[in-house]
């Protein structure tokens, strides 16, 4: 959310999702948390002795000797496992969808469905991966014990320790001011270029001047428009255009520490969905610069909407002790319309995601490869 007002720019209010792991939030346990990071430790559990528990009870060469490939068998202990999952997973989606569809007045656009179409695509893809995963170190293990150790070893990585150092590495490479920081900087330029309240101001006093000299008269009240209203819209434009400024080189070093986790997605199927997921769900860092600025744009024209009015309506010649305050008529404020975020269409958002699209991709290709062609290199012993 975002306060706005005149004269002001606020910064949003947002949660640090998409700059935080999940685990480190255990307060905030959510439907995209629960699929995308316990899930995977569900499959860990389901599948890491489905082959080896095979080979270490001895039934794994009789189902060899029953003419059962290598090639039917892991395919067939992924599909089972991916079953027990979706059986979970739809449910689940259904649920949401219907929570959805009800807070939204049973009214979902058409590009809210194909988001949601995608979203469950990828996850589904996600699953397979690593179910495929499961499966197959279970196939080249001896030991279900070295299996379970591994596979736990390869999520604790994964999902908890590389997306903390690829943050860090980010922040690192890419530091950011603090908040206060970042405020004080904004400040300081604004008091560079002048205060609108000050009549001693240097930049404001030779406007005024100019003003004057332009319209030949000895005083603002007899200037032809409100001179209070022409100096606030100068001093709104002023200080818009410095913190635009600010807030687009603080979002520049944001998007390029965001650069490094869409890099590291490639290599990293959780980050990779997680990616796709906070875009498709409107949940990340480009959704967020987008409502921020829609959010200036919208604040930005009411202002100088209100500063036009008062030059145009409101007379410079102050009123008595007994009359009654110069005002706008409400009837302006009625007449402007509510701010209402436009989401990007879907197409955009997959466009911005291509890269971690792309790793989704890459990983599922690769698991299949293997599926259909690692039977080659494991021993049946």
């Amino acid at each position: 959310s975002i306060f706005l007002e005149a004269h002001k720019q606020n910064t949003v209010n947002f949660s640090e999702a998409g700059f935080s792991n999940g685990m480190l939030r255990f307060g905030e346990i959510s439907v995209a948390m629960v699929l995308q990071l316990l899930v995977p430790l569900l499959i860990i559990f389901l599948g890491y002795n489905s082959i080896s528990a095979e080979r270490e009870s001895g039934t794994l060469k009789i189902l060899l000797c029953q003419k059962v490939s290598w090639k039917k068998l892991l395919w067939g202990k992924t599909f089972g496992i991916l079953a027990v999952v979706l059986s979970i997973f739809i449910p689940l989606i259904l649920l949401t969808i219907l929570l959805w569809a009800s807070l939204s007045d049973w009214v979902v656009s058409g590009d809210s469905a194909i988001r949601l179409l995608i979203l469950i695509i990828c996850y589904s893809a996600y699953f397979f991966i690593i179910v495929a995963i499961t499966v197959l170190v279970s196939a080249f293990s001896k030991s279900s014990r070295t299996v379970l150790t591994t596979l736990l070893a390869a999520w604790i990585v994964l999902i908890i320790i590389v997306p903390r150092i690829t943050q860090a590495v980010g922040n690192r490479i890419f530091p950011v001011p603090s908040k206060l920081e970042f405020l004080d900087q904004i400040g300081s330029d604004v008091q560079k270029q002048g205060d609108s309240h000050d009549a001693d101001d240097p930049h404001y006093a030779g406007i005024k001047d100019s003003l004057l000299k332009a319209y030949r008269v000895d005083d603002v009240k007899k200037l032809p428009f409100n001179y209070g209203g022409f100096i606030m819209a100068e001093g709104e434009r002023i200080t818009a255009g410095i913190y635009s400024a600010h807030q687009k080189k603080l979002n520049e070093k944001f998007q390029r520490q965001n650069g490094i986790t869409a890099m590291v997605a490639l290599l990293n199927p959780y980050l990779a969905l997680k990616q796709v997921s906070m875009a498709l769900t409107a949940s990340d860092f480009e959704t967020f610069v987008d409502f921020q600025n829609q959010g200036e744009a919208y604040r930005y024209g009411l202002a100088q909407k209100m500063n036009k009015l008062q030059i145009d309506k409101i007379s410079n010649e102050k009123p008595g002790e007994h009359d009654k305050p110069l005002s706008i008529s409400r009837s302006n404020w009625a007449e402007q319309p509510d701010f209402n975020y436009k989401f990007k269409i879907y197409g955009k958002v997959l466009q911005q995601e291509a890269v971690a699209l792309a790793a989704l991709g890459l990983w599922l290709s690769m698991v299949i490869l293997l599926l259909q062609y690692s039977p080659r290199w494991i021993k049946n012993v």
